[in-house]
């Protein structure tokens, strides 16, 4: 969309004051389509997957994850990639004044914003629903001063001028958890861990007000017990911990929770046969 402000009196076809607005907005359902057909965990088995997430490791010690143990007839081919869309708006604007014939002055910006949910391979069997978000937002402004020269028809330069521009950019990109954008301390935080610590005592016999003495001397404090409470923040990590003490009424302390299956804040679960994200994996 282009047109005058304001024009020269006594002049009409000339504007001393003009316009130009243009804008688009884009959307993609799938930003990066693959290249061959992608293999997904069934709706069911995945659902299955998040509300039972661990089960008794077959060497008897520990929990490992349910979904080391789907089966192919449990998986579908699609040459779709889930969680993948986009949108992205660009609008520019100029405002363009000429005092004299030969001289006019314009100011003018950019703006671009694309938003997309990344496709990661890694992801794509059980938590493309976890996919990032990208946000990446492009700034530009100007301001451009030029000055043509009328010349003689004769003249060895014709149509002279000058410019001087001064222009400004700012680029930025985010990656985020689409859910918690810009929580930072929502990220990896599982729940509230309850730890006991209980004083530890050994007999001996010590030196007291120059006294040998046999009693029971405090050694310091081991921890002896453990209680979760989830933090409703990440509701697919927290259900690997709320399985994980619903199986273990008694958790001594933090080693037995990571020696065996569960997490502690700012822990992801492993990777599945060391190369699939399980569902709520955190880069």
């Amino acid at each position: 969309m282009t047109g005058p402000i304001l024009k020269k009196k006594g002049d009409q076809d000339r504007a001393l004051l003009g316009f130009a607005l243009s804008g688009s907005y884009n959307y993609f359902g799938v930003y990066n389509p693959p290249g061959t057909n992608l293999y997904q965990v069934n709706s069911n088995v995945l659902s299955d997957i998040n509300n039972n997430p661990v089960r008794q490791s077959p060497s008897g010690t520990g929990y490992v994850s349910n979904a080391a143990f789907v089966t192919l007839d449990q998986m579908h081919q699609t040459n779709a990639v889930a969680n993948n869309q986009a949108g992205s708006y660009a609008f520019s604007g100029k405002i363009d004044f000429q005092p004299a014939d030969n001289v006019d002055f314009t100011i003018g910006g950019t703006i671009d914003n694309t938003t997309r949910n990344a496709f990661i391979y890694e992801f794509s069997l059980f938590d493309a629903a976890n996919n990032p978000q990208v946000v990446n937002n492009d700034y530009t402004a100007f301001a451009r001063f030029r000055q043509n020269f009328k010349s003689n028809p004769n003249a060895v330069i014709q149509d002279a001028y000058y410019s001087i521009e001064f222009s400004y950019t700012n680029k930025q990109q985010t990656v985020q958890d689409q859910r918690l954008q810009d929580d930072y301390f929502g990220y990896g935080y599982i729940g509230s861990f309850k730890r006991t610590f209980t004083p530890q005592y050994k007999p001996d016999t010590l030196p007291v007000n120059g006294k040998k003495t046999y009693a029971n001397y405090l050694q310091g404090y081991g921890e002896t017990a453990v209680t979760f409470t989830p933090g409703g923040l990440n509701p697919g990590i927290e259900n690997y911990d709320k399985q994980f003490f619903a199986l273990n009424p008694t958790v001594a302390n933090f080693t037995d929770i990571q020696t065996n299956g569960g997490y502690i804040n700012g822990q992801s679960p492993i990777l599945v046969n060391s190369m699939w994200a399980p569902p709520r994996y955190e880069l």
